[in-house]
């Protein structure tokens, strides 16, 4: 049981990880077409 719990939390853990990544390289992309949009760019 408790092998179990440890399994799902690092699944969990991994998720959470990847979802924040994501969000930064998004957040990331938008910055670049922001600064794309610009004419001064």
């Amino acid at each position: 049981m408790l092998k179990k719990i440890v399994v799902l939390a690092g699944v969990a853990a991994v998720v959470a990880f990847v979802k924040k990544k994501r969000d930064q390289d998004q957040a990331g992309k938008d910055l670049w077409a922001q600064a794309a949009d610009k004419p001064t760019a």
